[in-house]
């Protein structure tokens, strides 16, 4: 009797991939795309075109070649169709991923950095996203209408990125106090407009992820003109029912009614500089950096009530609409749209009775955003949201352990399981997302796993908390006198948790910059590891199975 044997690592890896074709051509179309973006970061290159190409259809070739040879050279139509229905198609879904994110790169002619000098410029626009306040300075976004430069005029296109720096030392004249725009207004700017470089300042790539590929900075000489606009009807509704949601709780002390506006609506600028510090040493800032985590909680907080007074299905249909009406209150983020889009993905295949699939839904995002802009590769958010649910869904089934628990009637079993599954998963994020954070910001935490055991669930308890009682607040205000007390003690033990980790001697460590390569070979390692832990798995099951069924025919013997 033929019995099945326990594959190897790699052909794990393929045959996982083989049973997900849409996953495969999608992660094919996203190495295509960062073939070509990554070299070139973001300028066109036909050179390098024509190189991936000669790779693509080289790989191709040695791919039919080699299974060739060890037939001695004999090719049936049979062989030939199994040979060119992967390695071919393949290459060319490489190639045409790298040629996509050639022809979309390309900086049109009439675009507004074509202008970028050191002379002062004058921009007239429309401001197409909120001001953006940080330590280092104010920002905005502006979509370009017209540019002049002495007596020249130009009709140029694109967006531009307002930035005024906070000065290093404190002038004795005060500056004079900006008014910055609201999306939808018109606004004048006079600066010095120059281009980007993601090489030397790769937080810069989110820039080109908006399509943006020039700043132009206000100091000497400079000035920003607002004239009142009217707002899009969408934006306005969903801006005005984040202020109805916020107003609810003005209540609060104000240090922490800000931290949680910073975990409702990424609204960062008003939060405490050492509450962000002690979340940046813990390596728990994300719970201000609104992103999926924070809309799988707004969908769940969402079906549940829904579900007391709707069916089902109601319920998720309503959600399905509420999400994108989140995203916009979020200003846009990026970290929320794909986070939106994966969870609209799961709840739409769950309304067509199709069977949702984790990996493949995560793939086809990532593929579908990289289509859109090739440039979302280079966004650092794109790069842990995507490498650290990818990590998360490979470590899944590691946690089969766990199932054997499942049965077992005994609470401090039950507890401990759920207990060991949680700090399972809060380690493989962290696994995955530690060599970014040291990449872009120089800093690794050795507390993070621990703080994310204690701060995740408080998060989870305090975001559905606050959405009830600024719902309780505008129903009656001594109906939300209890569960705003109780969200105020939340949160302060919250930031009181965060601030005492990171006092803990050596909770972080502060890097200098590290080159790319390292990075790379980590996750490579990472995933050889998970498929060995994964085939060692197969071949206990496989020898369990074996010992099973000798029993089983010894029994009937």
């Amino acid at each position: 009797m033929h019995e099945d044997k326990p594959r190897s690592v790699s052909s794990d890896f393929s045959s996982m991939l083989q049973q997900r074709p849409l996953a495969r051509f999608c992660l094919v179309y996203l190495a295509g795309v960062a073939a070509y973006i990554i070299p070139s970061q973001g300028t066109a290159d036909p050179v390098l075109l024509l190189r991936i190409g000669a790779m693509a259809l080289a790989t191709a070739i040695l791919i039919i070649l080699v299974p060739l040879a060890r037939r001695g050279g004999r090719l049936t139509p049979d062989s030939l169709q199994s040979w060119l229905r992967g390695p071919v198609v393949i290459a060319a879904v490489f190639l045409l991923a790298a040629s996509a994110a050639a022809w979309q790169s390309a900086i049109p002619s009439s675009d507004v950095s074509r202008l970028a000098s050191v002379h002062l410029i004058t921009l007239e626009g429309e401001a197409a996203s909120e001001p953006h306040r940080s330590p280092n300075g104010t920002s905005v976004n502006i979509r370009c209408f017209s540019a002049a430069t002495g007596r020249t005029r130009y009709r140029v296109t694109g967006a531009v990125q307002i930035w005024q720096p906070r000065p290093l030392f404190r002038s004795r004249s005060p500056r004079p106090h900006l008014r910055w725009p609201e999306p939808g207004e018109s606004v004048g700017v006079t600066g010095v407009l120059s281009g980007l470089d993601p090489q030397s300042r790769p937080f810069e790539a989110g820039l080109l992820h908006s399509r943006i590929y020039s700043v132009i900075q206000i100091g000497k000489g400079g000035g920003l003109f607002v004239q009142p606009g009217q707002r899009e009807t969408l934006q306005v509704f969903c801006l005005r029912a984040r202020d109805a949601l916020m107003a609810g709780l003005q209540s609060l002390p104000d240090r922490e009614r800000q931290t949680l506006a910073g975990m409702l609506f990424h609204e960062k600028s008003g939060i405490d500089p050492g509450i962000l510090d002690d979340l940046q040493r813990t390596g728990t800032i994300h719970i201000v950096a609104t992103a999926g985590l924070h809309v799988g909680i707004f969908l769940g907080t969402c079906l549940m009530i829904l579900s007391f007074a709707l069916p089902r299905r109601g319920a998720v249909v309503i959600s399905m609409t509420l999400l994108p009406a989140y995203a916009v209150a979020c200003g846009g983020w990026p970290a929320v749209t794909r986070a939106t889009t994966l969870a609209e993905l799961f709840l739409l295949a769950w309304l067509l009775g199709r069977l949702s699939d984790a990996a493949t839904c995560l793939c086809l995002v990532a593929a579908g955003m990289a289509a859109l802009n090739p440039f979302s590769i280079l966004d650092p958010g794109f790069q842990f949201t995507f490498l650290t649910v990818g990590v998360i869904l490979l470590t899944l089934p590691l946690l089969s352990a766990f199932e054997r628990e499942r049965g077992t009637k005994s609470w401090f079993r039950r507890g401990a399981r759920h207990l060991a599954e949680i700090s399972a998963l809060s380690f493989a994020a962290q696994a995955a997302s530690w060599p970014l954070t040291v990449y872009y910001f120089g800093v690794v935490s050795f507390v993070g796993v621990f703080a994310n055991l204690l701060i995740v669930p408080l998060l989870m308890i305090i975001l559905p908390l606050a959405l009830a009682a600024s719902l309780c607040w505008h129903v009656s205000a001594a109906l939300a006198v209890i569960p705003l007390t109780l969200l105020d003690h939340l949160l302060d033990l919250l930031l009181g948790t965060a601030h005492i980790l990171a006092r803990v001697p050596f909770a972080c460590l502060t890097l200098g910059p590290i080159s790319w390569p390292p990075v790379a070979i980590y996750y490579l390692v990472l995933l050889l590891l998970a498929g060995w832990v994964r085939l060692r798995q197969a071949r206990g099951e496989h020898g369990r199975g074996v010992s099973e069924a000798g029993e089983s025919g010894q029994i009937g013997q």
